[in-house]
């Protein structure tokens, strides 16, 4: 759940071109407005996280390594997955608040 509520964020753009650059055909306006709905969610998640918890599920949904997430939040490599894990349910539970 998680990963489709952080992915979604860049889901619209993809939505837009084909892989060869070509135009998609747009999707109905029920879509669009939906699709900026749940952007809207997970924004509004995020915002609600501490900063070192946002900038670790943002780093590791755009494929950084837990090296590179450990250098960026000043943090020990072994506390990454640790910490990652506690954030992303941090997430979970302020996205599910947000969809009552």
């Amino acid at each position: 759940m998680i990963t489709c509520a952080l992915r979604v964020v860049g889901a619209a753009e993809e939505r837009v071109f084909q892989p060869d650059g070509e135009p998609r055909q747009m999707p109905a306006a029920e879509e669009l407005v939906l699709d900026r709905e749940e952007v809207r969610l997970v924004r509004s998640a995020l915002e609600k996280l501490q900063p070192r918890d946002r900038i670790i599920l943002l780093m590791k949904f755009s494929g950084y390594s837990y090296d590179e997430i450990a250098v960026t939040a000043e943090i020990g490599k072994n506390s990454v997955g640790t910490i990652l894990s506690r954030a992303r349910e941090r997430f979970k539970r302020e996205y599910e608040y947000l969809m009552k």
